[in-house]
């Protein structure tokens, strides 16, 4: 009977680390999202993946490529510094957050929807948030920027602003981030 009993614990043993095992791999949480981005005349891809063996703890990046797969933009964080998947404890939750990442429903869809940057103001502001230009981005700049209505894409980028990045000259660039209540 001992030996019976022995064999059943090692066959259970086996069974459960085989489940085991395959509930914790099921628990990855590299996942990928991909959208449509019309950028002017311009449909651009835009990718947003996570890589981790817990939701928790993975990494996300946000990849823009254009029509032939060239990259344009990316942007990587600790999935905790970004609002957006502050809440992800689960591949399910995982998949809902970087889909919100990359949705095409854009709060700046051109650069022409950017705060104006008042004259002998220090940064432009949008109701009681300021937008925070970009290293070197100016004034006179912001406002060539906004007048030339570029496509912008605008993503959360930490856990109090977004990121607003422009197509200009088939190319992306950081115009500045947006702060937002946190």
């Amino acid at each position: 009977m001992k030996r019976i009993t022995a064999i059943f614990a090692i066959v259970c043993a086996a069974w459960f680390a085989t489940v085991g095992g395959a509930s914790a791999a099921s628990e990855s949480c590299s996942l990928s999202a991909e959208t449509d981005w019309q950028a002017g005349k311009q449909t651009l891809r835009v990718a947003a993946h996570s890589n981790g063996d817990d939701c928790a703890k993975a990494v996300v990046t946000l990849i823009v490529r254009d029509a032939k797969g060239g990259v344009l933009w990316t942007d990587s964080a600790p999935a905790d510094h970004v609002m957006t998947f502050a809440e992800a404890k689960t591949p399910g939750d995982m998949m809902i957050a970087l889909a919100e990442w990359i949705a095409a429903d854009q709060p700046f869809p051109s650069t022409a929807d950017l705060p104006e940057w008042k004259p002998g103001a220090d940064q432009p502001i949008l109701g009681e948030f300021y937008f925070y230009p970009d290293a070197g981005v100016d004034r006179a700049y912001y406002e060539q920027m906004r007048a030339a209505r570029l496509p912008a894409f605008a993503y959360v980028q930490g856990m109090e602003s977004m990121a607003v990045i422009v197509l200009k000259d088939g190319r992306m660039e950081k115009l500045g981030a947006q702060t937002f209540p946190g």
